[in-house]
């Protein structure tokens, strides 16, 4: 007998567990990358790209990425702090509006209550 379990998760953190009972029972998972660790990883690349065509210094490339990687963390974690998120992306948005945009895009999925707050 096999019995298949389809989640579609948009936006958000979404956490799944399983009990198996029983002699010999046993669960196959397969996990594949989020939609939004897949946009941490285009901005990522973007903001690294354009950053060198604006011929930036590298240190002012790493702390964009590291604010949108703190993001995202945040937005991960088990009770996030929207306030936080949103002080960090006015800095991104006043310190680095060049990357700005691409960092807005990662949020609109990973977490866009934090969009409503920094606006």
């Amino acid at each position: 007998m096999s019995n298949n379990l389809n989640i579609s998760v948009q936006g958000g953190v979404a956490a799944l567990g399983n009990i198996v009972q029983g002699n010999g029972n046993h669960t196959n998972a397969t996990i594949s990358v989020s939609a939004v660790d897949q946009k941490l990883q285009t901005a990522h690349s973007a903001i690294s790209d354009l950053g060198r065509e604006l011929r930036l210094p590298n240190n002012q490339i790493e702390e964009v990425v590291k604010c949108l990687q703190e993001l995202v963390s945040e937005s991960k974690a088990t009770t996030p702090e929207p306030e936080k998120g949103a002080c960090i992306l006015k800095a991104v948005r006043e310190n680095s509006s060049w990357a700005y945009p691409m960092v807005k895009d990662v949020l609109s999925i990973a977490w866009p209550a934090v969009l409503s707050l920094a606006a």
